[in-house]
């Protein structure tokens, strides 16, 4: 309280400022100025005042003194080195310090430690550090510490490799990544980090999109669709209805070891469907299966081509997808994929028949959750003798039609669109699915403009991915004989 009061009185005191004045910085940030500054030994300063009198500042309230009068400054600050005895310079550096000549005070200090390296005051004042027996720079003493300098900081040596990791800074504290977004008020959802706010956007969509799924399943089955399509087919033939499939068939195996069997493998099958291409409709009507006893009965009908397996009829009622029974329950659900995913696509996605998309999109549903598409000795077989023995495939030839081997259209359709969607850890997979969705099918320069990269590039991605894939093979596949 008394020093406050002392310098209320001061400040009370000092009733003019002159042009040319010493000025006195003080602790508390305040600054006060007089004609002439006198140091006293004990550090106190005192000046004379407008109508007389003398003031006497405590050292103690100082910060420091900035005098008027440069020159004398100099001479003063000249004259307290000139000795140069390392006290003389400690000296003299104090006092330049103390009157606001940094880059003096620092020469000084500088001297001293070149006069006497056991200085301890002077390495102080250079914010040296001691360590191990000897004085040390800032710099110096966080490198034989174990620190790292990383954006104009030390920080330790194990907080820099956790950066490199990944880790971050949240507030002043090193962060796991998973941590970190947790701090900065993000939430996992679906492998990424959104915001609060998104997670619960998306999930109003989804429960918006289940009430209206849910809406849709009551509704979807017509018994009027049933009674139509029995007695379209005739008698022998019955129904197997599903969540989202109906199969019409008139397959001579129990119902309970082919008919439920094969719809619940396709229903289940659906979400795989719709990741595929990043699209949840809500299915409004059932979609068709119709599978025939045998290859011979399948052949007589109109629709089906020599040798096909199963066929998506667009035109016909009811639009199914048609194929016979095969190798029982096994062979029958590989084409039945197929051609549901050529009814997914038709109804969902797309529905030009674009055929390297068509087709070879269907084909690599065909092995998914049952055998590794490099492991379907017929299809690798294609990209094998077409990439790899001795090479030659091309997106463009494929995107274009220059190429119409059924074979080259469905194998390495099918593997193109495995690399685009699963390649390089998925890092075209959203450009791609919506270029499927939406984008220029039949230019080859849409392909490369839609994933962002030159189509040479991707073809040579492309390449070395199958070389990868191939080398994953279950070797006790043996490759059949030429």
């Amino acid at each position: 309280m008394r020093n406050r009061r002392a310098i209320t009185a001061l400040f009370a005191a000092l009733t003019a400022s002159l042009a040319a004045a010493d000025v006195i910085h003080l602790k508390t940030g305040r600054t006060m100025e007089a004609p002439k500054v006198v140091e006293e030994p004990n550090g106190d300063v005192s000046f004379r005042v407008a109508g007389g009198g003398t003031i006497t500042v405590k050292r103690e309230l100082i910060e420091w003194v900035e005098l008027s009068d440069r020159n004398a400054a100099t001479e003063e600050f000249q004259r307290r080195k000139k000795p140069g005895t390392p006290e003389a310079l400690c000296d003299a550096a104090r006092w330049a310090a103390f009157h606001g000549m940094k880059s003096e005070a620092r020469g000084a200090w500088e001297a001293a430690v070149a006069k006497d390296p056991a200085c301890a005051e002077a390495h102080e004042a250079l914010g040296h550090r001691r360590h191990d027996g000897r004085w040390m720079t800032e710099d110096e003493f966080q490198a034989a510490t174990g620190h790292v300098k990383r954006d104009g900081k030390w920080i330790p040596r194990e907080d820099s490799e956790k950066l490199d990791k990944g880790w971050e800074y949240v507030d002043g504290k090193l962060l796991s990544p998973d941590d970190a977004k947790r701090a900065k008020g993000l939430v996992p959802h679906d492998g990424k980090w959104i915001t609060k706010k998104e997670l619960e956007e998306i999930e109003a969509k989804a429960a918006a999109l289940e009430r209206e799924e849910k809406e849709a399943e009551a509704k979807r089955r017509d018994p009027k669709d049933d009674a139509a399509i029995l007695a379209r087919y005739g008698s022998g033939w019955r129904l197997c209805v599903g969540k989202r499939y109906r199969l019409v068939t008139n397959v001579d195996a129990p119902p309970e070891e082919f008919d439920r069997k094969l719809v619940d493998m396709i229903d289940g099958f659906w979400p795989y469907y719709c990741e595929t291409f990043d699209v949840h409709p809500v299915q409004k009507t059932l979609h068709n299966i119709v599978v025939y006893s045998s290859q011979d009965e399948y052949a007589k009908q109109s629709f089906a081509p020599a040798g096909s397996y199963g066929v998506y009829l667009h035109g016909e009622p009811f639009r199914p997808a048609v194929l016979w029974y095969m190798e029982k329950l096994r062979g029958s659900s590989f084409t039945t994929r197929h051609e549901c995913g050529h009814q997914f696509m038709a109804h969902y996605l797309r529905g030009d028949g674009e055929m390297w998309v068509g087709e070879g999109m269907a084909t690599t549903f065909e092995c998914v959750g049952d055998v590794p598409f490099q492991d379907h000795l017929y299809r690798w077989e294609v990209i094998r003798k077409n990439v790899l023995d001795p090479g030659g495939f091309r997106f463009d030839e494929l995107i274009t039609g220059k190429k119409t081997d059924r074979g080259y259209v469905y194998c390495l359709g099918a593997a193109t669109h495995l690399f685009f969607l699963k390649g390089r850890d998925g890092a075209y997979r959203k450009a791609y699915q919506e270029y499927l969705k939406s984008g220029d099918t039949k230019s080859p320069a849409a392909l490369a403009k839609a994933v962002g990269k030159d189509l040479a590039a991707l073809q040579s991605e492309f390449d070395a991915w199958v070389k990868e894939m191939d080398g994953k093979r279950d070797p006790r596949i043996k490759r059949p004989d030429k």
